[in-house]
């Protein structure tokens, strides 16, 4: 690997996201778009992502601090459903998505 492959991966990081939630019906839209998602935290590896999507207890009381989820049945089911994406991802293109917890 040279030089300039070095530095274009230190540019990469991970981000935690989540599904919107329909608050009317309190049901989760997995199938939504990438790009209608919101952010949990932003994390240097996808190695590190993945640790942080396994710590449960600090993600729930993220989305319920933050207001996005305070019922404990959505939580379990929004946090089953969260993604760790690489932010040069080809689906972020044009997102114009929100961001939570940390990293506000």
């Amino acid at each position: 690997m040279n030089i300039r492959h070095a530095g274009a991966l230190a540019l990469v990081g991970w981000y935690l996201l989540v599904p919107p939630i329909n608050h009317n019906t309190k049901s989760i839209d997995s199938k939504a778009p990438i790009t209608a998602w919101t952010v949990l935290n932003k994390f240097g590896t996808d190695k590190e992502c993945k640790k942080g999507m396994s710590d449960h207890d600090a993600l729930i009381e993220e989305v319920s601090e933050s207001g996005y989820a305070r019922e404990g049945k959505l939580q379990t089911e929004l946090l089953s459903k969260a993604q760790c994406i690489d932010e040069n991802d080809h689906r972020f293109k044009g997102w114009e998505g929100a961001f939570i917890g940390r990293i506000r």
